[in-house]
Protein backbone atom coordinates (compact mmCIF):
# COMPACT_ATOMS: atom_id res chain seq x y z
CA UNK A 1 0.00 0.00 0.00
CA UNK A 2 1.19 3.01 -0.92
CA UNK A 3 1.80 6.14 1.95
CA UNK A 4 0.06 9.19 1.54
CA UNK A 5 1.70 11.95 3.88
CA UNK A 6 0.62 15.31 4.55
CA UNK A 7 2.30 18.28 6.11
CA UNK A 8 0.93 21.17 7.74
CA UNK A 9 2.38 24.55 9.92
CA UNK A 10 0.10 25.74 12.60
CA UNK A 11 0.44 28.73 14.18
CA UNK A 12 0.55 28.60 17.85
CA UNK A 13 0.81 31.94 20.24
CA UNK A 14 2.93 31.64 23.38
CA UNK A 15 2.09 33.40 26.59
CA UNK A 16 4.81 35.77 26.05
CA UNK A 17 2.71 36.88 22.80
CA UNK A 18 5.19 34.93 20.32
CA UNK A 19 4.08 33.28 17.46
CA UNK A 20 5.46 29.54 16.99
CA UNK A 21 5.47 27.26 13.86
CA UNK A 22 4.30 23.97 14.78
CA UNK A 23 5.08 21.94 11.17
CA UNK A 24 3.79 18.63 11.25
CA UNK A 25 3.39 15.30 8.98
CA UNK A 26 1.22 13.23 9.18
CA UNK A 27 0.17 9.68 7.67
CA UNK A 28 -3.04 10.37 5.97
CA UNK A 29 -4.66 6.99 5.96
CA UNK A 30 -4.81 6.86 9.87
CA UNK A 31 -4.01 10.24 10.77
CA UNK A 32 -0.86 9.05 12.47
CA UNK A 33 1.90 11.29 13.23
CA UNK A 34 5.16 10.81 11.39
CA UNK A 35 6.99 13.99 12.47
CA UNK A 36 6.89 17.49 14.21
CA UNK A 37 8.86 20.12 14.75
CA UNK A 38 8.60 23.77 16.51
CA UNK A 39 10.25 27.24 15.29
CA UNK A 40 9.70 30.80 15.38
CA UNK A 41 10.85 31.40 12.03
CA UNK A 42 10.11 28.82 9.40
CA UNK A 43 12.40 29.08 5.46
CA UNK A 44 12.51 26.86 3.06
CA UNK A 45 15.94 25.09 4.21
CA UNK A 46 14.23 24.42 7.33
CA UNK A 47 10.97 22.69 5.92
CA UNK A 48 13.10 20.83 3.21
CA UNK A 49 14.93 19.74 6.23
CA UNK A 50 11.70 18.36 8.24
CA UNK A 51 10.97 16.67 5.22
CA UNK A 52 13.69 14.47 4.81
CA UNK A 53 13.72 13.75 8.78
CA UNK A 54 10.17 12.79 8.50
CA UNK A 55 10.88 10.18 6.10
CA UNK A 56 14.28 9.23 7.10
CA UNK A 57 13.72 5.73 9.07
CA UNK A 58 10.30 4.66 6.44
CA UNK A 59 9.21 4.71 3.16
CA UNK A 60 9.10 7.69 1.51
CA UNK A 61 5.28 8.68 0.62
CA UNK A 62 3.99 8.26 -2.67
CA UNK A 63 1.94 11.17 -2.16
CA UNK A 64 2.35 14.15 0.33
CA UNK A 65 -0.58 16.73 0.11
CA UNK A 66 0.86 20.12 1.71
CA UNK A 67 -0.05 23.69 2.40
CA UNK A 68 0.54 26.21 0.23
CA UNK A 69 3.01 28.60 2.08
CA UNK A 70 5.60 31.04 1.63
CA UNK A 71 7.95 28.21 3.11
CA UNK A 72 7.21 25.59 0.02
CA UNK A 73 10.08 26.53 -2.21
CA UNK A 74 12.13 25.75 -5.05
CA UNK A 75 14.55 23.89 -2.18
CA UNK A 76 11.46 22.28 -0.93
CA UNK A 77 10.43 20.63 -4.00
CA UNK A 78 13.92 19.39 -5.18
CA UNK A 79 13.91 17.50 -1.98
CA UNK A 80 10.33 16.31 -1.96
CA UNK A 81 11.48 14.81 -5.70
CA UNK A 82 15.02 13.53 -4.90
CA UNK A 83 12.37 11.23 -2.68
CA UNK A 84 10.16 10.03 -4.91
CA UNK A 85 7.29 12.02 -3.90
CA UNK A 86 4.91 13.79 -5.62
CA UNK A 87 2.72 16.47 -4.23
CA UNK A 88 -0.58 17.88 -4.75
Amino acid sequence: MMLIGEWVFDRVPTITMKVLFVFVVLEHDRRKVLHFNVTEHPTGAWTAQQIVEAFADREAAGYLIRDRDSSDNAEVRLRIKSLGTRKF
